[in-house]
């Protein structure tokens, strides 16, 4: 059902589903396609941004008591902060970048699926959540001059 409302731009159901309880944003279609990814390819960007940050308000709220804030990924430098720990940008969640760097059976990301078609407000709310921009599907890198 997310899938289904999210590639029809159906902001309204997107929330409402995101209210319920145990929401998987990385189920997928048998082409490996999630919510993410038809939102972006098909330009729904308010639909793109209700599934970022659900994503990472979920992550918060299922953070330590502490108010630690997400969980950056073993490895991917860029996606931490300074080596001093003193980032004023929260550390990715490992929960997001899965959603945001979900290949379907192409090898396409969601950031790819926004860019051939066309879709700059799409594109710049993915890349404002550190999607990686030198993603790219089978046919080469993602197109930066639309930004």
């Amino acid at each position: 059902a997310l899938i289904i409302a999210s590639a029809k731009g159906l902001q309204k159901s997107v929330r409402l589903l995101l209210g319920m309880e145990n929401v998987d944003l990385l189920v997928a279609t048998n082409q490996g396609k999630t919510a993410l990814h038809y939102a972006a390819g098909r330009g729904h960007a308010e639909v793109v941004s209700l599934l970022l940050n659900y994503s990472r308000e979920r992550e918060s709220r299922e953070s330590s008591p502490k108010g630690e804030r997400g969980v950056s990924v073993e490895g991917d430098e860029k996606d931490r902060g300074p080596a001093d720990g003193k980032s004023q940008t929260p550390a990715v969640s490992r929960p997001l970048l899965s959603m945001i760097r979900a290949k379907d059976r192409n090898g396409c990301t969601p950031l790819f699926s926004a860019s051939c078609h066309g879709h700059t407000d799409a594109l710049r709310r993915l890349l404002a959540h550190k999607a990686n921009a030198e993603a790219h599907g089978t046919s080469g890198n993602v197109d930066a001059s639309a930004l």
